[in-house]
């Protein structure tokens, strides 16, 4: 259970990543 849980907590770090990635590059236009 536990991995589980720090797994999902990966993908959501990662998704904010990629998110604030997505909205610098778009900054930077």
């Amino acid at each position: 259970m536990t991995s589980r849980v720090s797994k999902f907590t990966l993908e959501i770090v990662f998704e904010s990543k990629e998110i604030e990635a997505d909205y610098n590059r778009g900054l930077s236009k």
